[in-house]
Formats: structure tokens, sequence, C-alpha cells
């Protein structure tokens, strides 16, 4: 019987895992066909464009003939080696070429591993291990003063949050190349001297400060967001891989901290702070060692593949990505010259300027526009008008008919059917109309306006236009800080408030107040951080989880969820879980019960490492990507003010009343939850429209988010809706009106030449009117003469004489 019950909860099991995969892998299947209003127009001209006959699959051969088209014989041989003859792409595998998620080779999924688990718990477990023996080494072993570990957790928590500013001062763009190996190696130092220096007295734990520099969360953060859109077909990964990862390093970060504080609890117990010192030397050794393997694995990554292979392509799927990008780019050309702009390709500025920055890391997309360039320009590495003429009309008829369809409209092909009358003779006038659009074009792409292209200048002005033509619905638009978002990176210091308290007074209120070990107290820190780290891993697994119990419900766009999961969506979670810390704090300093102590303390740890994550992932999907770097290194510098405060006054209030630092706290970032909420209300009652009202109340008016439309999209919507008036008096807004002046002058440039053009030919027809009327009037004058009128009438009496 017991056996049955066991196999029955077996299969049970078996079958959800099963289920929680396949639902997975289908969601990530539909996902990538989910295309925005940009990939589909650009995957429905793209597919039209190689599938001639119209069957809805794209062979070998037709791929090869558009290879012809764009004159590359290199790559044609890599198709027939690399795609059997009887293969056939469809839309659909069309759609996965451009827009799934790349898969990661193996020496990037163990970059991914270390940067997602190794480096986080090596760096958690470091810079935690003081605060499960400083307090007791410092009073009981070498006899000082409650106010001496408070000035030294001070120095220490100071130290943290000096390491943040040097990372948001220093660390640019990629703070974990720049800052991460110096930093640790710096904490590396520090563990060293603290064991060398041992014995010498109460201060010389002040060496630990080398540590608190250590202090890298926000390197391997960003770190992590680098490696997220490394894979993403954007090259910049949409807010749910983001916030998805974050809280899964996190999660490590939450291992860490368990480990360093379990282990250190009983390697202080029983060897002493000599021990602490060496497990500190370990995790530092650790991270250097992750770093260095993570660099040398990231170079091999970074190596072209030219040099890596003798053919630039290893699947088939990359030479479709290779045509594409390719034939849209031909494209592009063929609209720059309509400069009314009603049939243009430009972007939008924003899209256009987010593509300029993200174009780079998209490889595959700038070695296809530079390709085209040395397939089709001259070998001196410049286009005179005359050439581009013929690559953009395409003078043979082979041209004509890879590039077009027998359902292409006539705006798409007027160029390329132009070539098929070029060779006419009778059609001078278009040979004019034709060359004067070759040359708005060298006017369009010319940079330095010498009259020729050369091959950068082609992919400075190609490149971003392809990019931003596919992914422009995914690149990032907002470009303002919201109010409310100030007070989230405030928050970070006040939140600190209550983890500081324990940090710093917790294992004084566990020893002197029931009389525990260090060994206890690590444990029970160590439950509560990995609690913590529990409950991180299941919000991020909760969606499968419940779709594969069949407790998800599906949500209708626009629809609210109920009161429960609005207090659970975004943003509103935030202060109610700041609240559930506060009142936690709290409950652990004002009822001296130790089963009540430890019930508070596992729920405020639990709770806190939530609410870190909360507030990374609040901030990371509504800041604009560069603002994200510089708010979330400030906002951790702001908590590690609020660690050294808690860390000097914490051990000093707790002198006075042991539960005070904690009721203190814990009523601080209540009261600031509320402001929070206020802040977060007035915010949402601005951006929700009128027809998605649910109410203005506390609750009611978060109720909108709660449904299938998440809450950084109604603010993108609200936006671009009123984005004139949120950019009114910033300098920003000048950026975007100014955002491709090169286009500007360029256009600029080539109206002149068309109206020179036409004064040109009004000139000639001027002239020609003249040159008709002065004829005129001579013939008139001829008409008037006497002789003339002499030479009539002695015609008209030899006439009348006659008859």
């Amino acid at each position: 019987m017991h056996r049955g019950g066991y196999n029955n909860f077996a299969q049970h099991v078996e079958r959800h895992v099963f289920d929680l995969y396949h639902l997975s892998h289908k969601k990530r299947k539909r996902k990538a066909l989910a295309l925005n209003d940009d990939a589909s127009t650009f995957l429905k001209h793209i597919f039209s464009r190689l599938d001639k006959d119209q069957d809805g699959y794209v062979t070998r051969q037709e791929f090869e003939d558009c290879l012809h088209f764009l004159g590359d014989s290199t790559t044609t041989n890599a198709l027939v080696s690399l795609m059997p003859g009887c293969k056939n792409f469809s839309l659909d595998e069309c759609a996965q070429v451009f827009f799934a998620q790349r898969k990661r080779s193996p020496s990037e999924s163990v970059c991914f591993f270390l940067m997602m688990w190794v480096m986080p718990v090596a760096y958690s477990a470091s810079t935690r291990l003081p605060f499960i023996s400083l307090a007791l080494e410092v009073t009981t072993a070498r006899g000082g003063s409650l106010n001496q570990v408070g000035i030294i957790l001070g120095v220490y928590q100071t130290c943290r949050s000096i390491a943040n500013g040097l990372i948001g001062a220093f660390g640019g763009t990629q703070p974990f190349c720049r800052m991460y190996a110096p930093m640790v190696f710096l904490g590396l130092c520090g563990w060293l001297a603290s064991f060398v220096f041992l014995d010498q007295g109460v201060w010389t734990p002040l060496s630990l400060s080398l540590v608190g520099l250590s202090e890298v969360v926000v390197c391997l953060q960003s770190g992590l967001i680098r490696e997220t859109n490394m894979v993403a077909a954007a090259k910049t990964a949409d807010a749910k891989h983001v916030t998805a990862n974050l809280r899964l390093q996190y999660a490590a970060v939450s291992c860490g901290s368990c480990m360093a504080y379990i282990a250190g609890g009983a390697l202080y117990t029983k060897f002493g702070f000599e021990a602490i010192c060496l497990c500190g030397v370990g995790c530092q050794a650790t991270q250097l060692i992750a770093f260095a393997l993570y660099v040398m694995l990231s170079f091999v990554n970074a190596r072209p593949l030219s040099e890596r292979s003798d053919s630039p392509f290893h699947s088939i799927y990359e030479i479709v990505a290779y045509i594409g990008y390719q034939l849209e780019a031909i494209k592009i050309m063929d609209e720059e010259r309509n400069l009314d702009g009603e049939h243009s390709q430009t972007s939008k500025a924003e899209d256009l300027a987010s593509a300029k920055l993200l174009v780079a890391q998209k490889g595959d997309l700038v070695r296809a526009i530079g390709k085209l360039y040395d397939a089709t320009f001259d070998k001196a590495g410049a286009l005179p008008h005359e050439i581009l003429m013929d690559i953009v009309v395409g003078a043979s008829s082979t041209r004509s008919n890879v590039l077009t369809g027998p359902q292409s409209t006539a705006q798409d092909v007027s160029l390329f059917e132009s070539s098929l009358i070029w060779s006419l003779p009778e059609s001078s006038q278009l040979k004019r109309e034709i060359s004067l659009a070759s040359k708005q074009i060298v006017a369009t792409l010319d940079t330095n306006g010498d009259g020729k292209v050369m091959r950068g200048e082609f992919i400075h002005f190609v490149a971003p236009r392809v990019y931003a033509a596919i992914f422009g619905d995914s690149t990032p638009g907002v470009s303002v800080v919201w109010k409310y978002l100030r007070v989230v990176v405030v928050t970070q210091a006040v939140m600190a408030l209550c983890i500081g308290s324990f940090l710093s007074t917790a294992l004084l209120l566990y020893t002197h107040q029931f009389g525990v070990t260090a060994s206890m107290v690590g444990l029970l820190l160590g439950i509560g951080e990995g609690l913590g780290a529990l409950t991180i891993f299941i919000t991020f697994m909760w969606p499968c989880i419940a779709a594969s119990l069949g407790c998800a419900k599906e949500t209708t766009k626009g629809k609210s969820g109920g009161v429960f999961a609005t207090l659970l969506s975004r943003p509103l979670h935030v202060p109610m879980v700041l609240i559930c810390v506060s009142l936690a704090t709290m409950g652990f300093g004002m009822i001296p019960h130790f089963a009540i102590a430890i019930i508070c303390q596992m729920i405020m740890s639990l709770m806190n490492d939530l609410s870190v994550s909360l507030l990374n992932e609040l901030m990371a999907t509504s800041m604009p990507p560069a603002q994200f770097e510089i708010n979330h290194a400030f906002g951790q510098w702001l908590r590690r003010l609020g660690n050294m405060l808690t860390g000097l006054t914490g051990p000093i209030l707790f002198g006075i009343y042991p539960g005070l630092p904690f009721v203190m706290y814990g009523g601080i970032v209540a009261l600031w939850a509320c402001f929070l909420w206020f802040e977060m209300h007035m915010q949402a009652v601005k951006i929700v429209p009128r027809e998605d009202h649910f109410g203005s109340g506390p609750i009611s008016a978060f109720m909108p988010f709660a449904g299938s439309k998440p809450f950084h999209q109604y603010e993108r919507e609200y936006y671009f809706d009123n984005r004139n008036s949120l950019l009114r008096g910033e300098g920003k807004v000048l950026a975007y009106q100014f955002s491709d002046t090169e286009s500007v002058l360029r256009r600029m440039r080539a109206e002149l030449l068309v109206e020179k053009s036409k004064r040109k030919r009004l000139e000639t027809e001027v002239a020609e009117v003249k040159r008709i009327v002065a004829r005129m009037s001579n013939f008139i004058k001829c008409l008037d003469s006497p002789r003339i009128y002499r030479t009539f009438s002695h015609l008209a009496d030899a006439a009348h004489e006659k008859y």
C-alpha cells in the first residue's frame, strides 16, 4: 500500500514536471512568433521577395538566385554546403531566424553560469562573513565595547557605500569589466591583512574596510544584463527576460548569504576568527578565478567567426539572416530617394537614436551591410553616381526578376522595373529622372560631400535604419525618469535600515537576551536567507507552475485582476513587501520571546531579499537603460549609507534598550512605505487611460496592472502619447530633435540637387521659348517688309490677269 502510494506520487510529480517543461518550451516558441508591427512588415517583405513562385516556401534555388543578384558567390558556395536540396524555409522558420532568442554556445553558457551563480554566491559569502563574527570578536574575544563595535561596523558599511559610489563614478557603461577585478582584489587584501594581524588589538578588524570596498553587486547586475542582451534577437532583451535573470541572480546572492551565516557561525564557534579570515580569502580567490575564466571565454566568444573557421557561416540560419538584412538595405536605399518621406523607411527619432547605439552589438547585421557594399561598390572604395544608379536600378533583367514577386506592388519595384526601359533609345527623359534619383541617393549617403560613398558612410547610414526597420518597436523608447522612480531610488536607503539593524544588532540580541551561541545565530540567519532565496525562486517559477497545475487564468488585454492579484503585481507589491518587512522588524524588537523573535526574523529575511529583487526589477523595467545604470549605482550607494547608519548606531541604541534599533528603524520604513504607495498611486492614476480605469482608490487604481498588460507598458504608451509635454523644458528634447542631424543635412543636400535640376530644366525651357519667339519675330518682320509686299502684289495681279 505504501509502495503504491509512492508510485502514484512519483507519477504525479513526473507528469507535472513534464507538463511544466512542455509548457515552457511551447511558450518560448510562441514568444518568438509574437511579432510587433515592424517585425511583421519586415518579415512579409523579405519572404515575398525570396519566394518567387509564392508557394509559401523558399527553396535553395531561390536563395541562390537572390545571392546571384547580390553578387555574392562566396556565400552561394556556403549555401550549397549547408543547405540540402530538399530543405525549404517557411514563413515561421524565417521568423525564428530573425526574432528567436539565440542559443548560447557551450563557452557562452559557462560565462552565463559564472555570472548568474558562481560570482554572486562568492561575493555575497565574502561580504556577509563579518556580520556573523565581528561583534562577538570585538566584545568577547578582544574585550572591546559596543561603541567600538558600532565604529568598526560603521566604517565597514561606509566602505561598502564608497564602493558603489566608485562604480557609479568610474564604471562607465561596463562597470563589470572595469571595476570588478580590482575591487575583488582589494577584498582579498583585506581578508589577508585581517589574518596576518589577527592578534594586534581591538582596532585591527578595521582592515576589513578593504573587504567593504569589494561590494560589486552593481557590477554583477550590469554584467548579467549585458549577458541577457547578447542572446536577444535585437541585442536588447525585453523586460521579462531581464527581470527574471536579475531575480535568479539575487537568489544566488541570498544563497551566498545563507552559506556565510551557517558556515561562518559554525566556523567561528569552533575555530575562531582565523577560520573566518581563511574562508573570506577563499571566497575572494574564487571570484578572481571565475573572473579570469569569464574573461578568457569571453575573448574566445568575441572573436569573429572568420578567425575561428574557414567559412563565415556556421548554419543556414545565419545565411538567411544575412540575405534578409541585405534585401532590407536595398529597400531602404530605394525608399530614401522619396524626399517627401511618405514612403520612406526612416524611423522615428527615438527608434533611430536607440538603433545607432544598439546596432554595433548586432555584428551579423553590420557584416551583412559591409558585404553588400563590397559586392556592389567599386574596388577603389567609392561609388560615383553612375555606378550607384546601376546598382539601385538593377541593369539586368535578372536582378529585376529576383527582387520582384508576382504580387509585388508598383511602388516596391519602381526602381527595378526602370532597368527594362533603360536600354530604350526613346527614354532619354526617364534616363534623366533615374540619374537624378541616383544623385539624390549619393547626396543622402555621402557624409563629407565629396560625391563618393565610402564603406564607413554606407554602413553608418544604412545599418541603423535596417535595425530600426526590423526591431523598431523592441528598442527602448521611454527617455524620462518618472518622479516616483526617484522615490524608489531613495527607498533603497530606507529599506536598508531594517536589514542593517539585523546585521549589526541581531547577533547581540540573540546572544545577550536569549543566550544562544554564534553557531545557532548563524544557523537562524542562514535559514532566513535560504527561505529568501527559495521565495525568489518560487516567484520566478510561479507562472509556469500555476499554468502546469491549471491555476492560471486567461486574461484579456486591458482587463484587470482581483484585489489579491493587484497587491501582488508590479508596482504595488513593492510597498506591500516593505510594510511586511517593517512589521516583522518591529515585532522582533518589541516582543521579548524567543519563538516570536525567530518567526519575525525569518519573515524579515524572507521579505527583505524579495523586496530588493522587486525594487531592482521595477527600476530595470521602467527606467531608460542608460539611466538605470546610473540610478542603480546611486541607489546601492544610498543603501550602503543606510547600512552604515545602522552599523554605527545599532550597537549604541542596543546599549540603551535591546529592542530600540528594531522598533525605531522598522517604524521609519513603515512610514516610508506609505509615502511610496502614495507616489505610485499618483503615477497609476496618471498613466491609465480613462477606458481602463477601475477607480482611483488606493488599490483600485492599480487593478489594470494585474491584467495581461504590465505596468511598464502603460507607462510607455503614456510617454509616447505625451512625449512633447513630458520633454518640454528638458535638455534631452534637443537630443531627439537633432538625433538624426546628419540625415537631415543629407536630405537638404539632396533637395538642393532636385531644385538645381528643376532650375536648370526651367532655364533650358525659357531659353528654348526665347529662341522660338525670336524666330517668329523675324518671320513676322519678313512678312511686313516692302519687298515681300511688292512680291505678293505682283503674284496677285498675275493671277488675276490669268483667270
